[in-house]
């Protein structure tokens, strides 16, 4: 007999948008559960692989990461989604952790907008400081959430990702807040961080973190590349973009 992919997905919606709720891998569209009377709704898998999902309550949309067997319910108000969104039953701690790492990442991205402008040194000892707690947290949460190796890629991803993501786009902000080109000026090592990523993984294609890194990298090395100003959208930068694309990722799915 096959091995048991049962899983179950649920949840109830306050103040819905409208009376469905759509579930997706890497941007295809699964199923569709409606909500009953009661803005609620429900859904047995008979078989579901392991691995990272999302769901869509329109405008708003979040991942979701299933285990073999979970068993998750979720429960939102539409009229501040990600703030009020909240998972429980099997398979609820790591997702719960994903959405408090999703929001710390929120509020970060808010307090950069000042430091952005900053030196270099000032930006990094900030953003370093920032990953460090982050760090901190995710291995107090790994410790204490028996968690699978698979969820543990995507969590590790999630925090490398955004963390690079950040150290790509401050040169190319910090250049349009202050007029100052810094982009062949700062330190040797500041780039280390990209030695670290796999940029080959498949099963990260669709994931918000890889697409802003990937996206920003790009344009970064570009820019670095042709000395040029914040135009990006020149046809010479794009064929750039093409080609370092073909050097760096031997993944076709990725390349693609």
């Amino acid at each position: 007999m096959g091995e048991n992919h049962v899983a179950y997905f649920g949840g109830e919606i306050e103040n819905p948008k409208n009376n469905f709720v759509v579930f997706m891998k890497n941007d295809k569209v699964l199923d569709t559960f409606y909500l009953d009377k009661n803005n609620r709704f429900f859904h047995k898998f008979d078989s579901l692989t392991p691995g990272l999902y999302s769901f869509k309550h329109d405008p708003e949309y979040q991942y979701v990461f299933f285990d073999k067997n979970d068993s998750l319910m979720i429960r939102l108000n539409s009229n501040d989604f990600d703030t009020t969104l909240m998972f429980c039953g099997r398979g609820d701690e790591k997702n719960n952790f994903m959405m408090e790492l999703f929001l710390k990442d929120m509020k970060l991205k808010d307090d950069l907008f000042n430091i952005y402008e900053k030196p270099e040194k000032i930006f990094s000892k900030y953003i370093d400081a920032s990953n460090k707690n982050i760090t901190n947290l995710y291995n107090k949460r790994k410790a204490f959430i028996n968690w699978s190796k698979e969820f543990d890629e995507v969590a590790k991803a999630n925090i490398v990702l955004n963390y690079a993501y950040k150290k790509e786009v401050f040169p190319i902000v910090h250049e349009f807040k202050t007029g100052e080109n810094i982009k062949t000026k700062l330190p040797k090592s500041y780039y280390n961080y990209r030695k670290n990523i796999d940029v080959n993984k498949s099963n990260l294609l669709y994931y918000p973190p890889f697409i802003n890194y990937m996206s920003s990298m790009l344009n970064n090395i570009v820019l670095t590349e042709s000395k040029g100003n914040l135009n990006d959208m020149s046809l010479e930068n794009n064929i750039k973009k093409l080609e370092i694309v073909d050097t760096l990722i031997k993944n076709k799915h990725v390349k693609n």
